[in-house]
């Protein structure tokens, strides 16, 4: 998580005002396009969990790079993201990679965040109510967790990442069209 949020936290401060640079549902079908994407790949990985394979050092520092990057520039530093980087990527299995990815949202968003300060205001009731759904969402997922084998629980997730999707794109192209 260290090593992974840590460089993913610099890269997303400093390409968070990459997004100030594209309008609203560009930004918008990027990030529809990219959960699409996502959940294609998690939807595809057939196998079940491997024995624990963590990757080289230079692996894990260019994924947590890669994900900082798209938390700088699309705002995106939830376990969509994550969880598929540290599973795919980085070789952690699937509960493995939830747990660590808790740590890596919050390093990555807090970068992100501290990157979009400059002159934007700021609603602390949307931040507010968002905190306490995901705190909400984290100790019920941690419990569900334990009750579904990995396999299930990724394809779950990857069947969520594309209705979501869809949804994006086709309210987002909808405004542009």
């Amino acid at each position: 998580a260290a090593l992974f949020g840590g460089v993913g936290m610099l890269v997303a401060y400093l390409a968070s005002g990459i997004s100030r640079l594209l309008p609203a549902p560009a930004l918008l079908i990027g990030f529809a396009l990219l959960m699409f994407f996502i959940g294609a790949m998690m939807l595809a990985r057939k196998t079940e969990e491997s024995p624990r394979q963590v990757r080289s050092l230079w692996v894990v520092l260019a994924s947590g790079a890669g994900v900082g990057l798209l938390t700088g520039i699309l705002g995106v530093g939830g376990g969509f993201l994550i969880v598929p980087a540290l599973v795919m990527l980085v070789g952690l299995q699937m509960q493995e990679a939830v747990g660590t990815s808790l740590i890596v949202i919050a390093m990555n968003s807090l970068a992100g965040l501290a990157g979009h300060l400059g002159g934007e205001s700021v609603d602390g009731v949307v931040i507010l109510t968002f905190t306490l759904a995901g705190l909400a969402g984290t100790f019920a997922g941690a419990k569900l967790s334990h009750y579904l084998p990995a396999l299930k629980l990724q394809k779950i997730f990857a069947w969520f990442l594309l209705a979501l999707a869809i949804f994006l794109l086709v309210d987002n192209l909808l405004k542009i069209w």
